[in-house]
């Protein structure tokens, strides 16, 4: 019994180190992925940019907020125009026009993106748009997710 114990004792030693070498890449690789909030859904995304740049907020500051993010890019600021809501039935504003919902006077918008682990060769891209009033006030924040392939 004795025996068999030293040599088993070796074998034990040699898989702790694959075992807790695993357990930590696990641990690096989850802890971004739980806390990453652009994973979350769209309405939970939404309100998470509504709670770092509120309503009212001006276009300057979104512009702050933005840049001090990391791997937010800002892909177009507009002082012209505000942005094309991609479905005005489901914007909550009325629809006054035929054809697609300007939401705004200025824009601004924002792409991220993440990879989920398993889905290792695609990657999900995260717009943000924001939509201001003629003096450069926060009026609405939409969120568009959808996956690259």
């Amino acid at each position: 019994m004795k025996r068999m114990m030293m040599v088993m004792m070796p074998v034990v030693n040699y898989l702790k180190v694959p075992v807790i070498c695993l357990i930590i890449i696990s641990i690096m690789v989850s802890v971004p992925m739980i806390f990453n909030p652009l994973r979350r859904p769209r309405a939970n995304v939404r309100n998470y940019i509504l709670r770092l740049t509120p309503l009212g907020t001006s276009i300057d500051d979104v512009i702050e907020v933005v840049e001090s993010r990391r791997g937010w890019v800002v892909r177009h600021i507009s002082f012209e125009h505000g942005f094309r809501h991609p479905d005005p039935r489901n914007s909550g504003w009325p629809i006054l026009q035929s054809g697609p919902l300007i939401i705004g006077e200025k824009s601004v918008r924002v792409n991220c993106s993440y990879r989920a682990f398993y889905k290792l060769f695609t990657r999900t891209i995260v717009d943000i748009f924001w939509g201001f009033d003629m003096h450069g006030n926060l009026i609405e924040v939409y969120v568009n997710k959808y996956i690259d392939i």
